[in-house]
C-alpha cells in the first residue's frame, strides 16, 4: 500500500495547506496517512463497528501525529438503518 500511495501524499501535502480530510475505515491507511499529513489532518469518523482495539489503536495514531477526529456512535435499527444520536 505504502508503493501504491506514497506519491500522491507527496504531492498533495506540497499542494495543500489546508487540513486534509482522512476518510477510512482502514487503520493501515489511516496511519500511512498521518505519515504525510504532518499533524495537519482530520480523521472522519472513527468508530466501534470493528472492535475497540482497532478503535483503540487509530486513536493512538491520531494522538501521536496531532490529528483531530470525529468519533460518532451509531446504532442500527430493526430495519436496518443507521441512527446517529445527537450529543
Amino acid at each position: 500500500m505504502r508503493e501504491r500511495y506514497s506519491p500522491f501524499y507527496e504531492k498533495l501535502i506540497r499542494k495543500v495547506k489546508a487540513p486534509v480530510m482522512i476518510d477510512t475505515t482502514r487503520s493501515t491507511a489511516i496511519e500511512l496517512a498521518l505519515t504525510y499529513c504532518q499533524g495537519k489532518a482530520i480523521i472522519n469518523s472513527i468508530n466501534l463497528e470493528d472492535g475497540e482495539e482497532k478503535f483503540e489503536r487509530v486513536v493512538r495514531f491520531a494522538h501521536e501525529f496531532g490529528a483531530r477526529w470525529w468519533w460518532a456512535a451509531s446504532m442500527k435499527t430493526s430495519s436496518g438503518a443507521s441512527v446517529y444520536p445527537r450529543a
